[in-house]
């Protein structure tokens, strides 16, 4: 973050959702070593944050608790999101927030969107500009609402769109593949030389800052890191550092997504019980902990359909206007992030 980035929220109040999230951390952390003093976090469970930021635990559809919580000129980052509830109930959560954030005429809303967005995500070469206007699976069609939203109801506002967020505690892009070599072995498509829109979750932070500190357009920006390496390359340095399994090259045939499975309420209602007790840290690492269990040793994990395309995508994505705009430059490089994923890695598993 630069300087003028640092004076442009001096004094600002910073409203963070998805404050316990893997994103969301990072976030308030680097708020906190900047000197800013009145930030709030957002969670449903236990969180434990810095010393001086307010913890809320409330829901996002809770207008009461976090009306009183947001003033009129408050910067808002909004990165929560639950890959577990149905689509309908998190349209329905996101909207009562986005409303409640204009009902306090909040004066910066950075919303944490995503690549996904495009129609041609991932094999396309994509800008802001690129057509968005399909809806294939759920987290699209959620994103693209939220982007939507925030135009319709007429909230000052700027969208990030970041790529692959990988980095130490990153569920997705780094956990997993380290507890799926440490399983066993790992099949990778034979054909697949598609390139990695990796960008270190550090870089995303300074991105989510810069974004807040710029002057609210209602512009969106691309944040992806520099010189993408192979997919194969990215997946071979996970498993260099868990010094275990092995990525095999195969056939893998899938063309197409399969339908999700129907979601249960039951097991909706369940999780939020175990994240309120628990936090949302702690379910993560329950999921890591059930997935390496389901997991005979020696077993091969393959990929699901649409990470197979993924793997076999060559498509680009411009952060021209996020360089131009917002200042964003990536500062660690793929080499760099390894590296940092590595310590990270060696002192967890010491403890």
């Amino acid at each position: 973050m630069s300087a003028p980035d640092a004076a442009a929220l001096a004094g600002r109040r910073v409203f963070v959702t998805g404050a316990g999230g893997f994103i969301g951390r990072k976030l308030v952390e680097r708020l906190c070593t900047l000197g800013l003093t009145q930030v709030t976090a957002l969670s449903r469970g236990r969180l434990s944050a810095p010393a001086g930021v307010r913890v809320l635990r409330a829901r996002l559809a809770d207008r009461v608790r976090i009306a009183a919580a947001l003033g009129a000129g408050d910067v808002v980052v909004h990165l929560a999101y639950d890959f577990a509830a149905s689509e309908q109930r998190l349209l329905r959560e996101h909207t009562a927030f986005l409303e409640t954030c204009a009902a306090a005429r909040v004066g910066a809303f950075v919303q944490a969107s995503s690549i996904a967005v495009y129609d041609a995500w991932p094999g396309g070469d994509l800008n802001e500009d690129s057509p968005c206007d399909g809806g294939a699976y759920p987290y699209q069609r959620v994103k693209r609402a939220l982007e939507r939203g925030l135009g319709a109801l007429g909230v000052p506002h700027t969208i990030v769109q970041p790529t692959v967020v990988y980095g130490p505690g990153s569920p997705q892009w780094t956990v997993r593949f380290l507890d799926a070599f440490r399983a066993g072995d790992v099949i990778f498509p034979d054909d697949a030389q598609g390139l990695c829109h990796a960008v270190f979750v550090d870089d995303v932070v300074t991105a989510l800052i810069a974004a807040a500190a710029a002057p609210q357009r209602g512009r969106a920006y691309i944040i992806s890191g520099d010189a993408p390496p192979i997919w194969r390359a990215f997946l071979e340095a996970h498993a260099a550092i868990a010094q275990a399994g092995a990525l095999r090259l195969a056939p893998v045939p899938f063309d197409r997504p399969q339908a999700p499975a129907p979601r249960s309420p039951w097991a909706d209602a369940a999780r939020e019980g175990l994240v309120a007790l628990i936090g949302r840290g702690g379910v993560d690492r329950l999921a890591h902990i059930a997935a390496r269990a389901r997991r005979k040793a020696g077993a091969a994990l393959y990929p699901d359909a649409g990470e197979a395309a993924l793997y076999r995508a060559r498509g680009s994505c411009a952060t021209a206007r996020a360089r131009a705009e917002i200042g964003y430059a990536p500062a660690v490089s793929f080499e760099e992030g390894m590296r940092r994923i590595a310590d990270w890695d060696a002192s967890r598993r010491r403890v």
